[in-house]
């Protein structure tokens, strides 16, 4: 952890399914204890990812959350279709400590490749509705997606009958506002595998 923060990146990929760890196991509570102390931020992929659910299954991130109150989070395809309730509720339950915890809006959006985490519209007007607009973050799950899915992506974000500053703060202010950067680009550590 020391050294990603020490090559100045500002957060960390954690798929837990993938990298085949508790996402509440030792390993990983000495790790978010030092992201807390380097002011890293994770960015954690939950949902159905074809591994052991108990080992990732989003209410343990309010465990997180207690325990490193300090931590900023996401929460990559809001939990998916499966868990976006839980990821929302996670993200509620910790509003009263500071807005530090997100929702990624990543893969959430093709009903037809992406149905295990697909949300649409309608799920992102309820993740608005339930934790507001600058708690959403679009745009990390980049390259798993490719460009043409990001395209239909944006263009669907864009029509979205929201405030421009509600879609645009989606489409990168929120991240810049979290990661504390005012211009140039943010680098994070880690990616889906293919």
């Amino acid at each position: 952890m020391r050294q990603i923060a020490d090559l100045g990146f500002k957060g960390i990929k954690l798929h837990p399914p993938a990298q085949k760890f508790e996402i509440f196991g030792d390993w990983a509570r000495r790790a978010y204890a030092q992201m807390e102390i380097d002011g890293l931020t994770a960015d954690f992929h939950l949902g159905a990812h074809w591994h052991r659910l108990r080992d990732y299954d989003p209410l343990l991130c309010d465990e997180i959350a207690h325990h490193y109150p300090e931590l900023r989070m996401v929460f990559e395809h809001v939990g998916g279709w499966h868990y976006y309730r839980q990821v929302l509720s996670v993200i509620t339950n910790n509003m009263l400590r500071g807005n530090h915890l997100y929702a990624g809006i990543a893969s959430v959006l093709d009903r037809e490749s992406q149905r295990y985490w697909y949300l649409g519209k309608e799920g992102l007007e309820e993740c608005r509705w339930q934790i507001g607009e600058d708690l959403l973050i679009y745009g990390l799950d980049f390259p798993y997606n490719q460009a043409p899915q990001i395209e239909r992506d944006i263009a669907l974000i864009r029509s979205l009958d929201w405030p421009p500053a509600a879609i645009e703060g989606l489409l990168g202010g929120n991240l810049k506002r979290l990661l504390g950067i005012t211009s140039g680009k943010a680098r994070l550590v880690g990616g889906d595998p293919a």
